[in-house]
Parts: structure tokens; sequence; C-alpha cells
């Protein structure tokens, strides 16, 4: 389902963490993350400070804002562009479940394919039909090429415009060569920090002992993040499905069979979701696994201290770009 920056209902722009993704978000520290201390790494770089409602209003402002450039660059290069409105959750980023809504179902993968339907009314309501719908359809060959041209363009300079305020660095292209080395080695070592973490004997043990216990409940998995690879790996062709709804009409739907499909995709995910919770319990996995990576960061930051502040100042400059940009 397209939006304003060309992205599908079921992806955003990738931005770079500021942080070390956590790889397998525990269903345990779903309630009990926000009281967590943050991580050495973590607590080094800085910059946001809001919680999770502030996080979710000033990301979507943030994108709002990015939306609003993109839909005026358009309209100056001659397409009826309308600017989506990015707190629709048709449209707009997810920031975080919503506590409105209740709390998140299991781990989100049906429910961010119920809350994509937003505008289905086998589910929520009349929904939100998408202005542009059609826009680029209605154009011929030579069109629908010079919309691609230009979408790209006015992508570029809404990022340029409202930037990513969690993205140290900025898209790869813009970067001056001494920022693109700084960027490459904090990928790098990110990557190397979380190999490290996951390759911890301690690590290591506590997911066999959570892998036996998943066994023993039905679930063969070897790592944690294999659930929801397996759960996203049978969402897509609902998501696809979604795609080609929204592009034929603008809503995006699902037939009766793939509302059947769904439905057995939550009652299965509800029931690894109990699983996982349980086997993290008895393993002590979570609890394990904060301690190993509270370890290697401390390593981490204290070998690296310089080049990380380099890292620590570029994102709070990202942040008051995004600030200025959004009037905030």
């Amino acid at each position: 389902m397209s939006s304003g920056t060309g992205t599908t209902v079921a992806a955003s722009i990738p931005s770079l963490p500021a942080g070390p993704a956590v790889s397998d978000p525990a269903p345990s520290e779903s309630t009990t993350s926000t009281t967590l201390p943050p991580t050495p790494l973590a607590g080094f770089l800085g910059a946001w400070e809001g919680d999770d409602a502030q996080t979710r209003v000033f990301v979507v402002t943030v994108a709002q804002a990015r939306e609003d450039r993109f839909a005026e660059c358009l309209r100056s290069e001659g397409f009826d562009y309308v600017a989506l409105d990015m707190s629709d959750p048709a449209f707009g980023p997810y920031s975080g479940p919503d506590p409105s809504l209740g709390e998140p179902v299991a781990y989100g993968i049906a429910d961010g394919l119920r809350l994509a339907m937003a505008g289905d009314t086998a589910n929520v309501g009349d929904g939100t039909p998408n202005p542009n719908a059609g826009l680029v359809a209605n154009l011929d060959d030579a069109g629908q090429a010079a919309f691609a041209e230009a979408e790209g363009r006015c992508h570029d300079a809404a990022l340029e415009a409202v930037p990513d305020p969690f993205d140290p660095f900025g898209p790869p292209g813009s970067l001056d060569p001494e920022l693109g080395a700084l960027r490459r080695w904090y990928i790098q070592e990110l990557a190397a920090l979380q190999h490290r973490i996951g390759s911890d004997p301690a690590v290591v043990d506590a997911e066999a002992a959570w892998s036996r216990c998943m066994s023993s409940a039905g679930f063969i998995y070897a790592h944690p993040p294999d659930i929801s690879a397996d759960l996203e790996r049978r969402a897509a062709p609902l998501w696809d499905a979604l795609d080609a709804a929204y592009r034929d009409t603008g809503t995006p739907s699902l037939g009766p069979s793939e509302l059947a499909q769904l439905s057995e995709l939550e009652r299965d995910e509800l029931t690894i979701w109990d699983a996982d919770r349980r086997c993290r319990s008895e393993s002590r996995l979570d609890e394990i696994r904060r301690s190993v990576r509270v370890r290697h960061e401390r390593e981490f930051v204290q070998a690296n201290e310089d080049r990380l502040a380099l890292v620590r100042d570029r994102l709070h400059e990202a942040l008051a770009e995004a600030r200025e940009a959004v009037g905030r």
C-alpha cells in the first residue's frame, strides 16, 4: 500500500538505529521495558528522552511534515497528489503500540495486518479511502515514468527537508567521505557487537534451554527470532493481498479465504506467544541476555568512546534538525 514516501503497507523507510536493536523482543519485557535503565550504549548516545506516548506523537509529527513536503513537491511537478494523514494507521508510520487500542496482541504480526485493514468494513468501520488511489493508473506509460522519476526526487527532497531524527548520518548518498567512513564503522561494529552478545556462552546455553522448552510445547525453533521470521513468512501472502486490494480500490482489504488464514495465524501466534513467555521465564533467557548485553556494551563503549562521541554528536544534530523542521 503506497504512502507518500513510496513505501508499502508492510514496510517503511529503514533508518539506522541509534543503538543496537534487540533482535527478539521478549513477551515478558513488553510491560517492563520502559522501566529498565538504558543499556550502556543507549545511555552513552542519549538524545531522545521522550516516553512512549511522546515518541509516538513526535514520530507521526515528523512523518506528517515530510509527507506535506513530499506532496508539495509532487504538485510542483504537475501531479495532483494529496498529502496523506500520517496519524491514520492506514498511511502513517508504525510508532509503537497505541495504548488507546489496548495491549498489542502477541508479536504484533497478525495484529499488524488488522491495523493495516483499518479501512476494511469487516473489521473496524467505514475506513479511510486513499485520496491518491488511481493517480498513477490514470496516467499513460510516459506519465507513469515521469511520475516515478518525480516521486524519487520528491522523496529525497522531503527527507532532506525533514530528516530522520533517529538516524545519526542521513541518506548514505549525501555523506562526505569522512562521515561515510564513520557510518560504515558504526554499522560494522554494531553487527559485531550483536554477534558477540548472541554467541556468548551464557546466551547460547539459555537459548538452548529455551529451545528445548519450546520443543516440549510442540514448536521447533532454535532461536527466538525464528518465531517472528516464521510468522512473517506466513503473513507475507496476506500483505501481498492487502497491497493488491489497496492498489485496485484504495482500501486495504482481504477476501473470505484470506480472512480465514488471518484468523488461523492469530490463533497460532497466541499459542506460540504463551509458550514463549513460559519458556523465557523457565530458561531466564531475557535476564541472562540483558546481563550479557550490558557487559559487552560497556566494554564496547570503553574501547570506542572517541568515535562513539562523534556518532552521539551526529545523533543530537539529527534530532535538533528534525525538531526545527517540525517546530518542536
